[in-house]
């Protein structure tokens, strides 16, 4: 399951990009040559500091789930998120684009999805084996965002994203767990 969708109100945004730019140049910030998947990015941790926010109260109230973490991200030029899931972390990972410069590209959400069954129409050629492909996580899906937009998916969707080529984008990456 992926979806997009505007679950904060302009308010809520604005209320995000002041608390980043609050704390972009504080010890909450830090940059990292990598960090798990993450390659060239900076992460400011909103975890414990700020797990009360009330945008992040209102995201778990929303989805009906319990705030597992959250942190900003900024991917500039070079910066990539590589494929991975968020099993082990989150039942549901949200991706809100807080901010980008207009000169943006590369930063996209990538989605890795299985291959459906479909239709062969034509010739096959491939090394033997790779014929049986099928629901295999070998098809690429580009999820692009508008500021303000999040992305929504369950902790066992493969995805990334792809180099940044110029300018900049920040997220606000938050991981929500079932409540038990």
């Amino acid at each position: 399951m992926v979806k997009k969708q505007k679950i904060l109100s302009d308010d809520q945004l604005s209320e995000l990009q002041d608390l980043y730019a609050r704390l972009k140049n504080t010890k909450y910030c830090r940059f990292f040559n990598q960090w798990d998947n993450l390659y060239d990015v900076s992460r400011t941790q909103l975890w414990p500091a700020f797990k009360d926010h009330e945008v992040l109260n209102y995201l778990c109230e929303h989805f009906g789930m319990t705030y597992e973490n959250s942190y900003f991200l900024s991917y500039t030029r070079g910066s990539f998120t590589a494929t991975h899931v968020d099993t082990d972390k989150a039942n549901l990972t949200l991706i809100t684009l807080i901010d980008k410069t207009d000169d943006l590209i590369g930063g996209d959400v990538i989605v890795i999805k299985p291959l459906p069954k479909r239709e062969l129409r034509g010739e096959f050629r491939g090394k033997e084996g790779t014929r049986a492909r099928v629901g295999k996580l070998i098809v690429p899906e580009v999820w692009p965002q508008e500021v303000g937009e999040s992305l929504i998916y369950d902790g066992g969707t493969t995805h990334g994203v792809t180099r940044v080529k110029k300018g900049e984008r920040i997220v606000l990456v938050t991981w929500l767990k079932e409540k038990v």
